[in-house]
């Protein structure tokens, strides 16, 4: 027995494609958009590739941000400026400066990021060693430069 289909019934299956495509690029863009909210308030560290035995993170509306870690030593040392966060991209691209990013040099002073929202409580940042953006976040979450925070606020 052979099926056919009416008329209506091959439209939907040509159209359909393009409502998924549709919702898909809606989801990736609004997800982007959120990440820019996500990331704003108190952050403090779970865990880190580096050593810190603490770190807190604040990032806010005005985009700036404050970081402040402990060492192994128990000395503390912050840094604090302005930051550029591209959720556009794929990973989302994330400049942390000391000082104003748009300043001449600022690429010099910079760290580069890549970061995430993995649910509404959980951030997670992975920095570059080699002054350029990472290409995706490392597999062993315990690799250096890779941050998982918890929102503190």
């Amino acid at each position: 027995m052979i099926h056919t289909y009416s008329p209506l019934q091959r439209l939907r299956f040509r159209v359909f494609p393009f409502y998924l495509l549709f919702f898909l690029c809606c989801l990736i863009n609004s997800h982007g958009q959120d990440l820019n909210e996500a990331i704003l308030g108190k952050w403090s560290m779970v865990s880190n590739g580096d050593g810190f035995l603490e770190a807190t993170i604040s990032f806010n509306d005005d985009h700036t941000y404050q970081l402040d870690r402990t060492w192994p030593d128990a000395s503390k040392a912050g840094v604090k400026g302005g930051f550029l966060l591209n959720s556009e991209s794929t990973p989302a691209t994330l400049r942390m400066c000391l000082g104003d990013c748009n300043q001449a040099g600022s690429e010099w002073t910079s760290m580069f990021c890549i970061a995430r929202a993995t649910g509404s409580e959980t951030l997670e940042i992975y920095m570059s060693d080699s002054g350029d953006f990472p290409g995706d976040f490392p597999e062993d979450p315990g690799s250096k430069g890779m941050y998982i925070f918890k929102r503190s606020e």
